[in-house]
């Protein structure tokens, strides 16, 4: 039942993060969130996105034409922004785990 009930503890929430959709995923009164990808649009470079912009969805393939890796750059600027967002909430590092199922 602990484990049930518990909610993550981010003492600068939500002062630290700012605000947009940031602040509805790093929600810690809602325990599970999904993002879908497949309609955001980046409106400057990948690598580093704000919590106010939006995204594009970008799959390309990198390596051989025939089973060459699937690389997402958009999906992955969200994920490093969500986790910037949570170590600015005050949550440790340490509690963090990215799982990539590609």
């Amino acid at each position: 039942e602990k484990v049930r009930w518990s909610k993550l503890d981010l003492p600068f929430y939500p002062s630290g993060v700012g605000g947009g959709w940031l602040l509805n995923v790093l929600d810690p009164n809602r325990p599970v969130v999904f993002i879908d990808t497949d309609a955001v649009r980046p409106s400057s470079s990948q690598t580093h996105m704000t919590s106010n912009e939006s995204f594009q969805g970008l799959e390309r393939t990198r390596g051989r034409k025939e089973g060459g890796n699937i690389v997402n750059d958009t999906e992955c600027a969200i994920v490093k922004t969500i986790v910037k967002g949570f170590m600015k909430s005050g949550l440790d590092l340490k509690s963090i785990g990215v799982i990539c199922p590609y």
